[in-house]
């Protein structure tokens, strides 16, 4: 399964807003489809922003949190990746649950 959300509350071009942003949370709702589904694998994409949102202490780890918390386990393998994409810079994580 492979998603992602919007970008502006984690951007550095952005508010910076994190998850309490108003666009931030909709990660939580790509998690809920995630525990819906139960797919082996996921992707998920955003900014690099995402990374150092907050210190680097807030998106990934409470994605990480949502996967222990939801019975699935957690993820067993986890690799982020920084793209280049024209002008734009991606990050794309790809889990294994």
């Amino acid at each position: 399964m492979v998603g992602g959300t919007p970008c502006q509350d984690f951007s550095v071009a952005g508010n910076r807003a994190g998850m309490t942003g108003e666009r931030g949370g909709l990660a939580l709702h790509y998690l809920r489809l995630v525990d819906y589904v139960s797919p082996r694998w996921i992707g998920w994409g955003n900014v690099p922003g995402v990374l150092s949102s907050n210190g680097g202490d807030e998106a990934l780890p409470s994605l990480s949190t949502h996967w222990a918390n939801s019975g699935m386990g957690g993820p067993t393998e986890c690799w982020t990746h920084n793209m280049q994409c024209g002008d734009v810079n991606y990050t794309i994580s790809i889990v294994s649950l």
